[in-house]
C-alpha cells in the first residue's frame, strides 16, 4: 500500500546523499530539498537522476507516489494520496 513512499524515501536519500558527496545524516538532511524541489531539471528516473547529479547539474525528483517537494521542515507538501485506493 504505501510502497511508493517507501520508494521515494530511499530515492531521495540517495539523491542527497550523491549531491552532499557525503553518506552522513547531516550531510542527507542539507540535500534533501535540493534533489527534491525546483529547479532543476524534473526527472523521474532515480538512475538518470544520479546522472544528472554527477554531471554536476541540479534535479528535482519526481516520484513514484507524486511529487515529492519538500517543505522547510521536510515534510512532502500537497495532498497525500494512497495509490491503493
Amino acid at each position: 500500500m504505501y510502497d511508493p513512499n517507501t520508494w521515494d524515501a530511499a530515492a531521495l536519500m540517495v539523491l542527497a546523499a550523491e549531491a552532499a558527496k557525503s553518506p552522513t545524516s547531516t550531510a542527507i538532511k542539507e540535500n534533501l530539498r535540493e534533489v527534491a524541489n525546483p529547479p532543476g531539471e524534473a526527472v523521474t528516473d532515480v538512475c538518470q537522476a544520479l546522472s544528472l547529479i554527477r554531471a554536476g547539474k541540479k534535479v528535482n525528483y519526481q516520484g513514484a507516489s507524486g511529487s515529492v517537494d519538500l517543505n522547510p521542515q521536510g515534510d512532502v507538501t500537497g495532498t497525500y494520496r494512497c495509490l491503493d485506493r
